[in-house]
This record gives C-alpha cells, sequence and structure tokens, in this order.
C-alpha cells in the first residue's frame, strides 16, 4: 500500500493546483459557478463537487470551490428564497402559498445561517423561469467578482466571508 502513496499524493496535489489556477480566472470561475448551478438541480453535486471540495481541504487550507459553493449556491439560494418571500410566485390555492412561504423562510434561514439547504430554492426556480435564469446570472456573477477568492463551504455565509483567504474580494 505504501508504493501508492507518493503517487496518490502527487496527483492530488496537480488535481488541487490545476483546480485552483482554473478557478483563478474570472471567466473559468464564472463558467464553473453556472455549471454547479445547473448541476446542483440533477444531482452532480455530491457526485462531482462535493469530492473536489474535500481535496481542497485535505491539506487544511481554504478551498477556491468551498467559496464558490458559498457564493454561487449558498447565496443565490438564499436570495431566491428571499424573492419569494418579498414577490411569491402566484399560486392557485392559499395552502400552497403558505406552504412556499414556509419552505422559503426555511430555506433562507438554514442557508444564511448553516451553509446549506440550497435544494430549498428548487421549487421556486421550476415554476418562475425569470427568477430560474437569473440565478444563472448571479451565480456567474457572484463567481467572476471572486475569482480566486477561497473559503469554506459548510459554514454560515458570515462566517464563510470571515475565514475567506481574501476576505474582501468574498
Amino acid at each position: 500500500f505504501l508504493c501508492f502513496a507518493f503517487p496518490i499524493a502527487w496527483a492530488a496535489e496537480m488535481a488541487r493546483r490545476i483546480l485552483q489556477a482554473t478557478l483563478a480566472n474570472g471567466i473559468a470561475n464564472a463558467l464553473c459557478a453556472a455549471w454547479v448551478q445547473y448541476g446542483a438541480r440533477r444531482g452532480w453535486y455530491h457526485a462531482y463537487v462535493l469530492p473536489l471540495i474535500v481535496l481542497e481541504h485535505e491539506r487544511g487550507g481554504m478551498a477556491a470551490l468551498g467559496a464558490l459553493d458559498a457564493l454561487a449556491l449558498v447565496c443565490v439560494g438564499c436570495g431566491c428564497c428571499a424573492a419569494q418571500l418579498a414577490a411569491p410566485f402566484p399560486r392557485a390555492k392559499a395552502a400552497e402559498a403558505a406552504a412556499d412561504k414556509r419552505l422559503a423562510l426555511r430555506g433562507l434561514l438554514v442557508g444564511g445561517c448553516c451553509g446549506d439547504y440550497v435544494e430549498a430554492c428548487h421549487p421556486f426556480l421550476a415554476r418562475d423561469p425569470l427568477l430560474d435564469a437569473a440565478t444563472y446570472v448571479a451565480s456567474a456573477a457572484a463567481a467572476l467578482a471572486a475569482a480566486g477568492a477561497k473559503s469554506s463551504a459548510y459554514l454560515p455565509v458570515p462566517a464563510s466571508a470571515l475565514v475567506a483567504d481574501a476576505p474582501g474580494r468574498f
């Protein structure tokens, strides 16, 4: 088993460097954010993105994909939930509207306070094509502005900003 340790460690380090160098480019970071936003709705996040975040965090440092997760998924998901609370998509039944309000509030609180539960906004995105398009634009814009920033995923949003390597850029 030890004969595999060096090649695996070398490959992991190269993957980490390539990933971080790629995400330091604003355009590549914006495209990746849009892809992560798309993939999160199709179950790709846990299959592809989460293992790469773990790979980046392996040595205890901050992760470029961690910052991307916090900005492109969590903050944008919180924004979608806030938009649903501010201007709800019309529903035929009052019970459905009340359920949407509860889901949006829970998504906003859990997303902002725990850095997770971005799935709460997915029903709203499925019903509202304008909001859906806005999430892609917002994800790409946030990633473009924060290209190269590193942070951690699964933290409250303010904590993600505080632990970021460049809090002003995050």
